[in-house]
């Protein structure tokens, strides 16, 4: 990745940028980033911007029972190299807050090194780390287990935005128990706008591609394998429509599984089955 020969201060404070990352495991030296969240924070609490892709990381994509992302699912997704100077740019003069930052910081120090660019320290606001002061109780410090104790809405856990937005909407929760901003807060702030960063040649071909846009473009652009079950003859047995109903949802993400093959073999036998004892009878 090309870097300019100046460097970046931003001097006045602007605010905290709040990220979360899916990973394909949990070791930052040998896996990857699927997708990631920045959600940019006012220093009054005001959610100011979001930016949410996902990430092919060329290689298997890992716990898809945790994430809920599946090989299909970064289809046509910027590689970590593309999204590097978005990422970057989101992260210049601000605080960095994550839940259980020390993860997140892991692996975008090392997804950045390996683009050749070298992440300076940020100051780093954990929210995790924040809750036993702030959240009476606690069964666990997880954030679905802060934000329950915040009354904080969970929409979607483990998909990188929502994830995100409940961890600012945690920092605000943290904000609103004092009077004015922390003294701790304040210095955290303006370290962060005095911190030198490298500024990033833009890439201006970059789109990030979020969970919904898939959705969409699925919608749209429907598996031409797919389009041949609507076009198979239809018999009057139920054994028939089971079928071609398994084939379809089988098609539709053109990626095909060992247990769907299974799957599809076990209804074939049945049908086959009950066709020959009926000739029989």
């Amino acid at each position: 990745m090309k870097l300019l020969d100046r460097t970046r201060r931003v001097h006045a404070p602007v605010g905290f940028a709040v990220v979360d990352l899916e990973t394909t495991g949990i070791y930052p030296t040998r896996d990857r980033i699927v997708e990631v969240a920045i959600v940019h924070m006012s220093i009054d609490g005001s959610v100011t911007e979001t930016f949410c892709t996902l990430v092919d990381p060329r290689r298997d994509i890992g716990a898809t029972r945790i994430h809920g992302l599946t090989a299909t699912s970064v289809l046509g997704a910027p590689t970590f190299a593309e999204a590097a100077p978005a990422v970057w740019e989101r992260l210049i003069g601000r605080v960095f807050v994550a839940h259980n930052a020390r993860f997140d910081l892991s692996f975008l120090d090392a997804e950045l090194a390996r683009c050749g660019m070298n992440l300076p320290p940020p100051p780093v606001m954990c929210t995790m780390q924040l809750s036993s002061s702030y959240l009476a109780g606690l069964p666990a410090r997880t954030l679905s287990a802060c934000c329950d104790a915040a009354g904080i809405d969970l929409v979607d856990h483990h998909s990188a935005l929502d994830d995100a937005l409940a961890a600012a909407q945690l920092l605000d929760r943290y904000r609103s128990s004092h009077r004015e901003i922390p003294p701790s807060w304040r210095g955290a702030l303006q370290a962060a706008a005095n911190t030198e960063w490298a500024p990033v040649a833009r890439q201006a071909t970059f789109q990030p591609l979020t969970r919904s846009d898939q959705v969409a473009r699925r919608s749209i652009e429907r598996a031409p394998l797919a389009d041949l079950v609507h076009r198979l003859p239809r018999g009057s047995g139920g054994d028939t429509e089971h079928y071609l109903g398994v084939l379809d949802r089988v098609l539709e993400d053109r990626v095909v599984t060992s247990d769907e093959v299974t799957e599809l073999a076990d209804v074939a036998l049945c049908y086959r089955r009950d066709f020959l004892t009926t000739m029989a009878a």
